[in-house]
């Protein structure tokens, strides 16, 4: 009986595949990785407090989140162009659109988290440079005329919906 079972065994090891494929569901650049190259990864493994076994950015298309100031809100439009400005391309404005808004203030800030989407086909910015987010607004005055002035922040150009937010004017 022992002899059968050790040869199951065998034969169940020699049916599993020997090295796995991790696919990304899209394609990207690594960014960070959480694992070594040839580690034991076992599926079930992980928990909410491990790390991911990597960190994919998808850099073609940007996703750039920016906390617009209470004040300003009623100028942001979906459609609406902004201006994204790097330091390391000072001559070079970078042009992109509101995709969506939040929809409600943040209760603590009172600001608008905004999504700006830039297409980036040169890979000329990358995830978690500074950047400043400009856009021409329109602030009424009391006798009802419009006053178009630009307004910015800064964010940091990130993966996710982590970017830090700084109101600059």
């Amino acid at each position: 009986m022992q002899m059968s079972a050790r040869i199951g065994h065998y034969a169940r090891l020699l049916r599993q595949p020997v090295d796995q494929k991790v696919e990304a569901p899209f394609a990207g650049i690594i960014t960070a990785r959480g694992t070594d190259r040839g580690a034991l990864i076992t599926s079930g493994s992980g928990s909410a407090a491990s790390p991911p076994l990597f960190r994919v950015a998808h850099v073609e298309n940007l996703r750039i989140f920016v906390n617009v100031p209470q004040t300003f809100v009623r100028s942001i439009v979906p459609g609406q162009e902004v201006r994204v400005l790097v330091p390391e391309y000072p001559q070079r404005p970078f042009v992109g659109k509101i995709a969506s808004t939040a929809g409600a203030l943040d209760p603590a800030s009172r600001t608008l988290l905004t999504e700006v989407r830039l297409r980036n086909e040169d890979l000329a910015l990358m995830p978690g440079m500074y950047a400043q987010v400009k856009c021409t607004t329109s602030a009424f005055s009391s006798g009802g005329t419009s006053d178009n002035r630009s307004r910015s922040s800064r964010v940091s150009l990130g993966t996710n919906g982590s970017s830090s937010v700084h109101r600059t004017g």
